[in-house]
């Protein structure tokens, strides 16, 4: 009865409990695309977030912008400062920060595609990756994550 406490934990748990869902762009297939995933893990909660990236963006929490124009130096201090339950975008794709381990950068998020040795690899599921992960330009998500969400600290 009622709504699951907001908690770093929980909002992992959530996602957890996505892991291996289909993914559908704008939710069609009756599935999960990016920002659907992160709608329906706040819901949880009786927290109502935008249905779209940009307006996750706007919420009026602690946002930090234009990471992807950062020196790696400055970026890897961002990136550390973060918790489990954060929520990272880049251009077409926000997803949940799970934590550093063994040097690596881990998230969950619902994704299409990614490339790997430079060829498209359709995923089309909530998936955890790694910010070496790397988009159809090639490109790393280290590189082109451009905002850091945190829910739970205020403007």
């Amino acid at each position: 009865v009622g709504y699951l406490q907001c908690s770093r934990a929980n909002i992992i748990n959530q996602a957890f409990k996505l892991l291996g869902n289909r993914y559908g762009w704008g939710g069609m297939l009756d599935s999960l695309d990016c920002s659907l995933m992160v709608q329906d893990v706040y819901k949880c909660f009786g927290v109502n977030m935008p249905r779209n990236t940009s307006w996750q963006a706007k919420i009026p929490v602690k946002v930090i912008t234009d990471i992807n124009k950062m020196p790696s130096w400055r970026k890897k201090l961002i990136f550390n400062s973060m918790q489990a339950g954060d929520i990272l975008q880049l251009p077409g794709l926000t997803m949940f920060y799970l934590g550093k381990s063994g040097g690596r950068y881990y998230t969950i998020d619902a994704v299409s595609h990614i490339s790997k040795n430079s060829k498209p690899l359709m995923i089309r599921s909530v998936a955890i990756n790694t910010f070496n992960t790397k988009r159809f330009n090639g490109q790393m998500w280290f590189d082109s994550i451009s905002k850091v969400i945190f829910p739970n600290k205020k403007r």
